[in-house]
């Protein structure tokens, strides 16, 4: 197990929020993906992963599962993500993010 799944499934017993794997494994895939690309772009200031898994991913995936099942979200001014992407994994659901700056949206058409 990496120290990213640790940290993440560490953070996530205090919330508590229950995390099926296929999530986790979403969360190391797309962490990997943003910090490459936070390296060429500014994608996100937080670069201690440990604050990143609270904030970014812990922090949405939290609201999503307080959120009623929906078919479809519309992310505006989707940076990074979040928390649109965190939405989707925990309801499976249809996501449309809405990007104003071309960095982002490339950054964002990798990722999914």
């Amino acid at each position: 197990m990496s120290e990213l799944e640790n940290i993440l499934k560490e953070e996530a017993k205090k919330i508590p929020l229950p995390l099926p794997d296929g999530i986790v494994h979403k969360i190391v895939r797309y962490d990997n993906l943003l910090q490459e690309w936070n390296q060429r772009i500014n994608l996100t200031g937080l670069n201690d992963a440990k604050e990143r898994i609270i904030w970014l991913y812990l922090e949405s995936l939290w609201a999503a599962s307080h959120l009623q099942k929906m078919d479809h979200i519309l992310d505006i001014g989707a940076g990074c993500g979040f928390p649109g992407m965190a939405i989707q994994w925990w309801h499976g659901c249809r996501l449309t993010m809405l990007e104003s700056r071309k960095k982002k949206c490339d950054f964002l058409q990798e990722a999914i």
